[in-house]
């Protein structure tokens, strides 16, 4: 059997099972949501309160083992493939308003978290983390082997050539197809 045909038939497989799981989990849910008065008539009211936010947010999304589900499947779903589901669709959150938000993963250069790290290829474009003078939680990209990449993608800085996120999202927005909304490409 052909690889994709075997991956696809398992995704399909795996897929209907999760389906199957969630239906049963969301009957015993509706079950388990029924307020329990005798119990809640010992609690504090900020205890009670929580508890009937906790029921809400169960019925509104799902209870957790059912968000965890939904989650599993979504990454299922993107195995071998090079865009990846995210935003609340891709954590498992399915709201009705929720739109279905992808990125693609560029599979061309290598990123590592020190130089270190690298194992030298002259084929590939390495990329190294660098957190120094940044916000936190944000990294730059710092390229070892500038000269193979576009001259208009690189930002010379003391700390070394750094990949311009601007520039980057620029380039491969002129690459896809004209009848991409634009809505869709932030």
């Amino acid at each position: 059997m052909h690889k994709n045909t075997y991956k696809s038939l398992m995704i399909k497989i795996i897929s209907f099972r999760i389906k199957l799981a969630l239906g049963h989990l969301e009957i015993i849910e509706k079950k388990k949501l029924q307020p329990d008065i005798p119990k809640m008539a010992g609690m504090s009211i900020e205890k009670s309160e929580s508890l009937n936010f906790y029921n809400y947010l169960c019925q509104k999304i799902g209870s957790e083992e059912v968000v965890k589900i939904r989650r599993l499947e979504s990454t299922i779903k993107d195995i071998g493939d090079v865009k990846v589901t995210s935003g609340s669709k891709g954590e498992g959150l399915n709201f009705k308003s929720s739109d279905l938000d992808l990125m693609y993963v560029d599979t061309f250069p290598k990123v590592y978290q020190s130089q270190e790290e690298v194992v030298h290829d002259k084929r590939t474009t390495h990329l190294i983390l660098n957190t120094e003078e940044t916000p936190s939680c944000y990294t730059q990209l710092c390229i070892l082997n500038h000269h193979r990449v576009k001259k208009n993608l690189v930002i010379k800085t003391h700390l070394g050539y750094m990949l311009s996120s601007e520039q980057y999202k620029h380039f491969h927005r002129q690459r896809l197809p004209l009848n991409v909304p634009a809505k869709l490409l932030v």
